[in-house]
């Protein structure tokens, strides 16, 4: 059940950056709930892949900026893996790099203020 709100959320996020953002283009709330399944599967499998491999990359970087250059790894791996599920998913179209960027700083203020919503009680 929890996955599934998850899911939901995500979808909404999509959706919500689409109708904000020109250039963030969803065909509907059927794509961005298409569009949230395919990258939560590609964040999943290849997201911590990519993560190391650039850390290993960068690591002198990552070092001499005291870790936060982990950062710019993260946000850069979000870009990518935003990139790639528009390629793989129709409906979802992304116009420019500008659209990318900005959709996916707009997309991850939005999960984090969701996630303040739907945490649950402890």
């Amino acid at each position: 059940m929890r996955i599934l709100l998850h899911w939901l959320v995500n979808a909404l996020c999509v959706y919500i950056v689409a109708q904000i953002l020109p250039g963030f283009v969803v065909a509907g709330f059927g794509s961005a709930l298409v569009v949230a399944l395919v990258f939560g599967i590609l964040s999943v499998v290849l997201g911590p892949l990519l993560q190391i491999l650039g850390t290993v990359v960068t690591l002198p970087l990552v070092i001499g900026t005291f870790g936060l250059f982990f950062f710019v790894i993260r946000f850069l791996v979000y870009l990518f893996l935003l990139s790639l599920t528009a390629h793989l998913v129709g409906g979802f179209y992304i116009a420019t790099t500008g659209a990318l960027v900005i959709g996916a700083v707009l997309l991850s203020v939005l999960h984090h203020i969701a996630a303040m919503f739907f945490q649950p009680a402890r």
